[in-house]
């Protein structure tokens, strides 16, 4: 058998990326085999190796999808869980990725942060609208999670009482669980706190906040730990 390799394009150089290139970039998660709080995230999430840690990540890999360095990969480990906390008892890796995360949106959207215009809120409105349509595919508090980070976008009063609903009720029937079944709500009260301080942090909750306080409570008789 003979090749003819005249028309064969030369190996790819194993050289880094140079540093400050722009590209397009798609992101896929890989799957890491560990469960997060919600269906959404069975066997999403990538333990970390280091013994004693208590760190959950999401394993991102970025492919570049044009250009010169096209079809070139990279990875990166995002903490969504665990970890060193601040101050307010939030883990200071998570708060990390959300800024990371909310920069890749704003950067696939051509988006500013501080961009106020016209169409940068159009743009937010979209994105806000987008959330809340995914949404009505949930049911219950992961409902109600997804309706409050569309108010991060936008706010819109219907999807605001719709997620304080969701989130009264879930509080209501957490009141009646028997005591041998209340560390299974673990997770998902964590979860609901840090969703609710994040939103507290920047204003897009009031404060005082009754359910937030409640699930203050509860974490604290409960001696649950706060990430």
């Amino acid at each position: 058998m003979t090749f003819d390799m005249n028309d064969v394009e030369p190996q790819q150089s194993g050289d880094l990326i140079p540093d400050g290139t722009f590209a397009k970039l798609v992101m896929t998660l890989r799957k890491g085999g560990t469960d997060g709080s919600s269906d959404a995230d069975r066997g999403l999430l990538k333990a970390s190796n280091q013994p004693g840690s208590d760190v959950l990540m999401l394993d991102a890999e970025f492919t570049v999808a044009e250009g010169p360095h096209a079809r070139r990969k990279f990875w990166q480990n995002f903490t969504v869980q665990g970890g060193k906390l601040d101050e307010q008892g939030q883990s200071i890796g998570w708060k990390i990725s959300k800024s990371q995360f909310r920069a890749m949106i704003d950067s696939a959207l051509g988006l500013n942060p501080e961009d106020m215009s016209e169409a940068a809120k159009a743009k937010r409105v979209e994105i806000a609208a987008s959330i809340r349509s995914d949404a009505q595919s949930m049911k219950g508090i992961d409902k109600a999670l997804r309706l409050y980070e569309s108010l991060l976008y936008h706010e819109y009063g219907q999807a605001r009482a719709e997620a304080e609903l969701l989130l009264r009720n879930y509080l209501d029937a957490f009141a009646a669980v028997p005591k041998d079944q209340v560390e299974s709500y673990r997770g998902k009260m964590l979860e609901l706190d840090r969703a609710l301080q994040y939103m507290k942090k920047y204003h897009f909750i009031t404060e005082p906040h009754e359910a937030l306080a409640t699930i203050d409570r509860i974490c604290l008789e409960q001696g649950w730990k706060k990430r």
